[in-house]
């Protein structure tokens, strides 16, 4: 019994050691200050036990370690909000499926925000507008953060329907620019997909068809093949379309002009689609009153973004209001007199100082005006049908004005109700052709029942107009060297009912000898450069050397004409420019050949001061109510 009661008092002494540690911990646990003299006793305490009853010490603590598991639960309330925190931490998972609104709230932007494109400063910049072609658009549209006026709106993308540029090989195989393509193909091809498009982003019909012919126009085609296009829109949307697109053509020069000196960047770096929409956009701030100037802006803003432009368009809004802002303050200055002259009118320089050689300075002005002007529609009708005519187009709510000459010409001033429907022209009374060949054709020595030909007929209209002249007993030829033209012709003749006009459908080299005619009229290919307003584009495309290239194919038709001539004859030679090169010098070559043919002198009626004569022929010179041209009449 001795050697039990002394076992069992040894382990009572070590188990007192063990449970000062466990009420040292516990006070350690609870951060009390009493608790630090107590922790230090113990531990030197505990250096000074052996070795192996320290080990059966630990064994009695694990043995006792569901004691110290219950007394660990019992914390002080001030440790259980980490507790929960842990364990609320697996529902931030179930947060992020929640709807982005709540659980990523979009952030608020401001000006100094760097992450966001100022399109003040950082677009203006050449470098950073040519990130914004090709695939490099797409990338920094998904990077950018959007804004908040901008919730709700569809992610921006280069193949939405409302798209300007819509074929990824004209994108990246015709110049690095697309072709201009609005809510549908330009070429007719439409997109499955449906739209995709904010309605504060649209944009009107009319100058949405605007934007895309001119586009069009920068690609190469021409401005009557651009308005020819059938757009089933309203009168008013057509008026208005062909107002923008003569309007921006005409004023090129000096719309971009004005737009280069509101720019801080290279405007001539700028996308197409972000020219024309400028274009549009400052030709409605400058040139027509009726238009607000805040609709200007908005539609060309939103221009810009259905031509594939977005990144650009708060470009777009800050040149134009500078511009609206400045309007009062333009100011056209040019390297020289004739350049300022040239910017001022919206005029190749190099054509301006041709024409000063040879007009005087208010013929020069008028000329410059004309070719911005549009001009009246002229409409020729046939001998003795004018009264009817006239009454007829009232019945249509078509008004027309008489002329004082030519006698047989109306001066179209309106055409609400159709002008092509009625019943005078399914008739053939009439034909619409401009006054300056009108008057030409009133100025022949021509007489009923004779022999003429048109050397260069179609469309038809001086064809026409030489059949009315000789009447149902004369005989009219025409031919042309364009057999797509020659279709036209036959239509328009056909349509008149013109038994006394037939067509040559050869090469007039191929024309008989015994052929021959009492006239021969050439209306011989030219610059044109006295259609300008008409023909809007020709003077952007127009070069020098082309003024001269057609002066050896002009006299070559004279030649070919004049062997088919009766001795007592006449030969007319006409053209649709104001060119010294392709007028009096071609008649001047032409007579060196052919001495025994004089011009003839020609009376003019008075009132008709832009009509000037010399020895060689007339020139018409453009004024605000028709176009220009030269005509010569040759006689043996």
């Amino acid at each position: 019994m001795n050697e039990k009661t002394k076992d069992d008092s040894a382990p009572k002494k070590k188990a007192k050691k063990v449970t000062v540690k466990k009420t040292t911990v516990k006070k350690t646990t609870a951060a009390k200050p009493k608790t630090k003299a107590a922790v230090k006793k113990t531990v030197s305490k505990a250096k000074a036990v052996k070795p192996a009853p320290k080990t059966r010490a630990v064994k009695k603590i694990v043995s006792e370690a569901p004691v110290q598991e219950k007394m660990n639960l019992e914390v002080p309330a001030a440790a259980k909000p980490v507790i929960e925190r842990r364990v609320e931490e697996p529902h931030a998972e179930k947060v992020d499926q929640a709807p982005p609104a709540v659980v990523l709230p979009r952030p608020e932007v401001d000006g100094n925000n760097k992450n966001e494109p100022n399109f003040n400063k950082e677009l203006m910049q050449p470098s950073h507008i040519a990130t914004l072609s090709g695939t490099g658009r797409i990338e920094a549209a998904q990077q950018a953060q959007p804004k908040p006026r901008f919730e709700g709106r569809p992610q921006f993308n280069n193949n939405r329907p409302n798209n300007f540029m819509r074929n990824s090989r004209d994108r990246h195989g015709s110049g690095g620019r697309p072709d201009f393509r609005g809510r549908s193909d330009f070429r007719g091809r439409q997109d499955s997909r449906p739209p995709m498009v904010n309605p504060r982003d649209t944009v009107s019909p009319s100058r949405l068809e605007a934007a895309k012919a001119l586009y069009s126009m920068e690609k190469g085609a021409k401005i009557s093949d651009v308005l020819e296009l059938k757009r089933n829109l309203i009168p008013e949307d057509e008026a208005l379309l062909r107002e923008l697109v003569y309007g921006c053509t005409r004023q090129k020069r000096l719309l971009d002009y004005h737009l280069n000196s509101f720019c801080t960047t290279a405007y001539d770096q700028l996308p197409i689609e972000i020219k024309v929409a400028l274009r549009l956009g400052i030709y409605q701030l400058y040139f027509l009153d009726r238009i607000p100037a805040h609709a200007a802006v908005h539609e060309s803003v939103n221009l810009a973004k259905q031509g594939g432009q977005e990144k650009l368009s708060g470009f777009v809004n800050a040149v134009l209001r500078n511009a609206e802002t400045k309007k009062a303050e333009r100011v056209i200055k040019g390297e020289s007199d004739i350049d300022t002259m040239a910017l001022q009118f919206s005029h190749p320089t190099w054509m301006v100082k041709r024409w000063a050689k040879n007009m005087t300075p208010e013929q020069l002005q008028q000329t410059l005006k004309a070719d911005n002007s549009p001009h009246p529609v002229y409409l020729r009708v046939a001998p003795g049908s004018r009264a009817r005519v006239i009454e007829t187009l009232g019945r249509q709510n078509v008004r027309v004005t008489e002329t004082t000459w030519p006698v047989d010409t109306l001066s179209l001033k309106s055409h609400e109700g159709g002008l092509f429907s009625g019943e005078s022209f399914q008739k053939g009374e009439w034909i619409v052709q401009d006054w300056v060949p009108q008057a030409m054709l009133d100025l022949l020595p021509l007489n009923e029942g004779q022999r003429v030909w048109d050397v260069c007929a179609a469309p038809g209209g001086k064809t026409i107009g030489l059949a009315w002249k000789t009447g149902e007993k004369g005989q009219v030829m025409a031919s042309d060297a364009s057999a797509e033209r020659r279709k036209r012709l036959i239509e328009n003749v056909n349509r008149i009912g013109l038994k006394q006009v037939s067509v040559f459908d050869h090469e007039i080299t191929k024309l008989s000898p015994a052929q021959k005619f009492d006239m021969a009229w050439v209306d011989a290919p030219c610059s044109g450069t006295g259609v300008l307003s008409r023909r809007a584009d020709l003077r952007w495309r127009l070069m020098p050397k082309d003024v001269i290239e057609h002066a050896d194919q002009q006299k070559d038709l004279l030649v070919q004409a004049q062997g088919h001539l009766y001795p007592k004859g006449f030969l007319v030679y006409s053209t649709c420019s104001l060119e010294r090169e392709e007028n009096q010098r071609v008649i001047e070559a032409f007579v060196k050949d052919y001495p025994e043919f004089k011009p003839v002198n020609l009376k003019v009626p008075e009132g008709y001061p832009e009509i000037s004569g010399d020895e060689l022929g007339l020139t018409f010179l453009p004024t605000a109510e028709h176009d220009g041209g030269f005509m010569s009449v040759l006689s043996r």
